[in-house]
């Protein structure tokens, strides 16, 4: 019986090795005050999400999902947005996603004079990091082995013992026959 084949494409290289699909500008809110702007920022742009979390307390996992996401092989720059008055520091952010070797700014929507300037501001950004990331980040060959895959249940109902289970179990099995988990 012969070894089965796999479907290959091509997708990002990572300065950490790892290997994305996509291309990704991520715009972060560190406060719930600036997720109007965030959204308003990343409206109608391409290839642009959209994360934060509510309140400006210290929320650890809130922290510590921020920086897993900004970091995913899918997301090539970050811009991370704040009030100026929050727990949670944009410039902390900014400062981390760097560290892994993309591209990140961030600014204080209070220091930038409000709304409208802001979102100004941020398209502009956004518009920077695009074209950056276009022109430096390495297109190479990817295969299934290569994808970071995150799955949770979603919570049990009647169809996920008959259909989602037995589908995600049969997805990750193929992953790992084709070189993913290593």
């Amino acid at each position: 019986m012969s070894e089965p084949t796999f479907p290959t494409w091509t997708g990002y290289l990572r300065p950490d090795g790892r290997k994305g699909v996509r291309n990704l500008v991520l715009v972060v809110y560190t406060v719930e005050c600036a997720k109007h702007v965030a959204h308003a920022i990343a409206a109608e742009e391409p290839d642009t999400h959209v994360l934060g979390f509510p309140g400006c307390y210290d929320n650890v996992y809130a922290i510590r999902l921020m920086l897993a996401l900004a970091r995913h092989p899918n997301v090539g720059a970050v811009l991370a947005v704040g009030l100026g008055c929050e727990y949670t520091q944009p410039a902390k952010i900014a400062e981390v996603v760097r560290a892994s070797g993309r591209p990140a700014e961030w600014f204080f929507i209070q220091q930038s004079g409000g709304t409208r300037a802001s979102v100004a501001r941020g398209k502009a950004l956004v518009a920077q990091m695009r074209s950056r990331i276009a022109e430096e980040t390495p297109r190479v060959p990817m295969a299934l082995g290569d994808l970071t895959v995150g799955c949770e249940c979603g919570g049990s109902d009647a169809t996920s013992g008959l259909a989602g289970n037995p589908t995600v179990g049969a997805f990750f099995d193929l992953l790992v026959d084709a070189g993913g988990g290593r």
